[in-house]
């Protein structure tokens, strides 16, 4: 079971008594969340907006409209901040909801009338199990996007090095 698999469990514990004889009880875990939460804030919002609190959701879209609007005026791009707020969203649903439709995010068609898998890639995804990312977007928006996509992308995987980090302070290695 991963760190985050863990955190997950720990959220919705009805149990968070400490446990002496371990390092990894659901408190342990929650503490050291909170702990990775002080230097990687983004992450542990990420990670919770990703495990179902969706009150999350209005901090990270003013997180990203934000980038949005300072990548923009740095590249001289001209651009509403409600445009951004816009890409921002879209990016966001992506990430979270992009699996595509056809083959239901496995990447291989579906054997008719069965659960099983073919060998056939899927044509709709060619495979990858997602909706294409940049024909979401206008031309002119794409740079944008992609820079917000590649954000989210580095603090997801922070996430869970952050919590692994704040664990090993607990047991002192």
């Amino acid at each position: 079971m991963s760190i985050l698999d863990r955190y997950a469990t720990s959220i919705r514990s009805s149990n968070l008594r400490s446990d002496p004889r371990t390092t990894c009880s659901d408190s342990d875990v929650l503490g050291a969340a909170g702990l990775a939460g002080k230097r990687h804030g983004r992450a542990m919002m990420l990670q919770r907006l990703y495990l179902g609190d969706n009150g999350a959701a209005g901090e990270v879209l003013a997180w990203l409209a934000d980038e949005a609007a300072e990548y923009a005026g740095a590249r001289r791009i001209r651009i509403k901040f409600v445009r951004c707020v816009d890409i921002a969203r879209a990016v966001l649903a992506w990430h979270r909801h992009g699996v595509c439709g056809a083959c239901h995010g496995h990447g291989y068609r579906l054997i008719p009338g069965t659960p099983a898998l073919s060998g056939d890639e899927c044509p709709e995804c060619r495979g990858s199990g997602r909706v294409p990312f940049e024909p979401q977007f206008a031309q002119e928006h794409r740079g944008i996007a992609g820079r917000l996509q590649s954000l989210l992308d580095a603090e997801m995987s922070a996430a869970a090095p952050a919590i692994m980090q704040a664990l090993s302070r607990e047991m002192d290695l």
